[in-house]
């Protein structure tokens, strides 16, 4: 993987982990509590698959880097 691509990699993880940010404050403002839980059980499925996925993206990087 190249420079660029590993930073457009980075900058995507990024941001996906800046809408994630999102919708954890839009949780945070909803009055229905139904909302909020089902808002706060989207974004701990996201931060286990951005977790999952930077997991992956790491050790791939790594094995690029020790060849």
């Amino acid at each position: 993987m190249n420079k660029t691509a590993e930073t457009k990699l980075e900058d995507a993880f990024g941001a996906a982990r800046s809408y994630l940010h999102a919708i954890r404050l839009a949780a945070a403002g909803m009055k229905n509590e139904r909302d909020v839980c089902a808002f706060d059980l989207l974004a701990e499925s996201v931060e286990r698959e951005l977790n999952r996925a930077q997991a992956i993206t790491d050790t791939m990087m790594e094995e690029r880097h020790a060849e």
